[in-house]
């Protein structure tokens, strides 16, 4: 690693700081005072370090008055480790190993062989777009990734903060400093029908909408959604037969009654693959919303994390 030098010149190191337990000593001299108790010559050890023999015994020379000890002594030509620079000399070494290897750069991140969990929170709708081609290219180009899907929560700030969650896939919201918002994509509504439905042919009225009852999704518990307001502007209003905190369960329930539901409108499309019932444009207009990637800034450099990101927004744009 690479640090500034205490007499002005380059050398390995660490930032200078003088904490209260080490008495004001300048912790780049501890670089230098590992070389010297290691070749116990001033010129060879500045070669070490890339330091002028002249530099060297400078810091020798800082170094004796900081520890109140000769540390090296002349005997004949060579030069003699003090009792203290003996005692000083094993710990010294270790402690800089780990210090080298707290601050190594982090290995680089390879989805093919990376062992490791992410967490993502999202809604129902979430899951059912995006978790399955999700987790297809994971298990394509990373086998070794896992997921763990949590249900969305209102508030999600402090989750990712603290690492429990890793990303949010919601519509983008007013959130704390720090939280970071990826665009994903764009949404509307459209109309779920079943298949033969006795009142809804091949296009969806207005009268029609307003005739047969509603499954009305809410997932926050609200009686009244988009569809009641854009109604209640044109003096009109709807049947909510029945109401539900699942965009999943709707659709279900729409397959086996006459009952209708507004979905978004990715989920109706893949849902109606595989139910008996049919996508309509909605008769009025309603307002979409955007689907965001929101995630923690602390996280912008984590090599596995700025892969994840990567992928997910690359899905999202193939939806």
């Amino acid at each position: 690693m690479r640090v500034t030098n205490p007499c002005g010149e380059c050398m390995y190191g660490m930032s200078t700081m003088t904490p209260a337990h080490f008495s004001g000593m300048d912790l780049n001299l501890l670089v230098a005072l590992d070389a010297l108790l290691a070749e116990r010559s001033v010129t060879r050890a500045g070669q070490r370090v890339g330091l002028t023999q002249s530099a060297m015994s400078r810091a020798l020379a800082r170094l004796r008055d900081s520890l109140d000890d000769a540390l090296l002594v002349r005997a004949g030509r060579d030069l003699v480790l003090t009792p203290r620079a003996s005692a000083l000399q094993q710990p010294l070494r270790e402690a800089l190993r780990q210090l080298e290897t707290a601050v190594r750069p982090a290995p680089a991140f390879d989805p093919a062989t990376a062992k490791r969990t992410f967490h993502i929170s999202t809604a129902d709708y979430g899951m059912a777009v995006a978790i399955p081609p999700l987790l297809a290219r994971l298990q394509h180009c990373a086998p070794g990734i896992d997921l763990v899907v949590h249900p969305q929560h209102e508030t999600f700030d402090a989750a990712l903060a603290a690492g429990t969650f890793d990303v949010v896939m919601v519509p983008k919201r007013a959130s704390s400093p720090g939280i970071v918002w990826t665009p994903l994509f764009s949404e509307h509504f459209s109309c779920v029908v079943r298949e033969g439905h006795l009142v809804i042919g091949k296009k969806l009225t207005l009268k029609a909408l307003c005739a047969v009852p509603h499954v009305f999704v809410s997932p926050g518990g609200g009686a009244h959604g988009v569809v009641d307001e854009a109604l209640a502007k044109r003096g009109l209003q709807r049947r909510i037969a029945l109401r539900v905190p699942s965009f999943l369960i709707a659709p279900l329930v729409v397959a086996q009654s006459d009952a209708i539901a507004m979905l978004p409108t990715r989920l109706a499309q893949q849902l109606a693959r595989h139910l008996p019932i049919r996508v309509l444009p909605a008769p009025l207009s309603l307002p979409g919303f955007t689907v965001a990637l929101g995630w923690h800034e602390r996280m912008r450099d984590d090599p596995a994390h700025t892969w994840l990101r990567r992928l997910i927004v690359e899905i999202a744009r193939s939806l």
